[in-house]
């Protein structure tokens, strides 16, 4: 009998561990999704001594073939936030805004989260997180980000009008192509709701393990 109540606590520990693995990898596998699908894209993160030139997405190439004038630099208002609440820039960050012209048409390159562009008169975009930069007198120099993501909207969008206008009265409203830079990009933090999720399973796990143990010392 004691055997067999042995057999029945080691499946169950063996069962625990699978559950307990498979719903951790379905949770970060939706998370990943999730990330995906909300901002397609490139991600670049720096390791601790080297960083890699990523190329601009496909979306976003036609960017390679412009030079970007800085037209004006603003605080990301409280209300454009929690009307459209993005979730990678917090009100009162700064944000700038770079125009180019194609075809008599100005689109527009909206930078967010204080960088080094701050400072560019005008921007070459060399990647994802590279680009050179020049300033009023006229000199240059090339300037590496140590995270940055971007993606390249096909539409008009709301959020980005209201953008505009917040930084300067003088823009057009946004086009059929418009820019949108993270220079300082952090992916989401898991939510609460996974945390308990997560300390749920492994203290099913850790009694499932400390049942066996006394099951063997018995």
């Amino acid at each position: 009998m004691k055997y067999l109540f042995c057999a029945y606590i080691f499946l169950f520990t063996i069962n625990s561990i699978a559950k307990c693995l498979a719903a951790l990898n379905r949770k970060y596998t939706a998370h990943d999704q999730t990330y995906d699908t909300d901002y397609y894209g490139s991600f670049e993160e720096e390791d601790e001594y080297e960083i890699e030139v990523q190329e601009l997405p496909e979306e976003c190439k036609t960017l390679q073939y412009f030079v970007l004038i800085r037209k004006c630099t603003d605080l990301y208002p409280e209300d454009i936030k929690e009307t459209y609440n993005d979730d990678f820039v917090e009100a009162n960050n700064q944000y700038a805004v770079f125009g180019f012209e194609d075809e008599g048409v100005e689109h527009h390159f909206l930078t967010f989260q204080h960088s080094a562009l701050f400072h560019c008169d005008e921007i070459e975009i060399l990647g994802v997180a590279n680009f050179l930069c020049r300033n009023a007198t006229g000199s240059s120099e090339e300037i590496q980000l140590r995270n940055s993501f971007i993606k390249c909207l096909d539409h008009q969008s709301n959020m980005v009008d209201e953008l505009l206008v917040a930084c300067s009265p003088k823009l057009n409203k946004s086009t059929t192509f418009t820019a949108l830079h993270y220079s300082n990009f952090i992916p989401k933090q898991r939510s609460s709701a996974d945390h308990v999720t997560t300390m749920i399973l492994h203290n099913w796990l850790w009694l499932a393990f400390v049942t066996f143990t006394l099951c063997i010392e018995i």
